[in-house]
């Protein structure tokens, strides 16, 4: 199944016999899709697809660390962006469905950050509206990596911010977690 993009999308596919609605294609026409499956329902697999522009299906992602994905999105480098439903948890995984920057503290706080600027961007805001951050981060250690790339993104008048370090995140590999609120007028 070849993707034209200059036509209008039918939002909908068939994925292991349901229809499948919360789907993505990537600027080459590659398609993403979430199955959500369901937590207490073993056989409803938790799992992204990808569909080549030439019709090849696979598994992009299986299982952890996806945990209820729902929403997905393509960013500019051509990364695959996830929500999990019930949880703040923005998961980004390369295009080998990797996630990006495991155990990389400064490849994960700029990813957070491309997100949260892209996330607020399509809410009509930016960096700038901004005014609350808390961080939480594996390793008190990371602060400073951490503050390095929060200057990328924040060169000015930085948000107020708390850092907590936590024994751990649900994401394997993960090491900093960014809760952000922004004030829209």
């Amino acid at each position: 199944m070849a993707a034209k993009l200059d036509k209008p999308l039918k939002r909908e596919v068939l994925i292991e016999g349901r229809v499948e609605r919360r789907i993505v294609f990537a600027p080459d026409g590659t398609m993403y899709a979430s199955n959500t499956g369901s937590a207490t329902v073993p056989e409803n697999k938790q799992r992204i697809y990808k569909v080549t522009p030439a019709g090849v299906s696979s598994v992009f992602v299986d299982g952890a660390p996806l945990n209820l994905p729902n929403g997905v999105a393509v960013d500019p480098q051509g990364n695959v962006v996830v929500v999990n439903i019930g949880s703040n948890d923005v998961q980004t995984f390369d295009k080998a469905g990797k996630l990006v920057g495991p155990n990389d503290i400064a490849a994960q706080t700029r990813q957070i950050f491309q997100n949260m600027e892209r996330i607020l961007k399509g809410g009509g805001a930016s960096l700038r509206d901004v005014v609350k951050v808390t961080v939480f981060v594996t390793d008190i250690r990371y602060r400073e990596p951490y503050g390095e790339v929060r200057q990328e993104f924040f060169p000015t008048n930085p948000p107020a911010s708390t850092l907590v370090q936590i024994a751990a995140l649900a994401i394997p590999g993960a090491l900093i977690e960014i809760e952000a609120v922004a004030v829209i007028d």
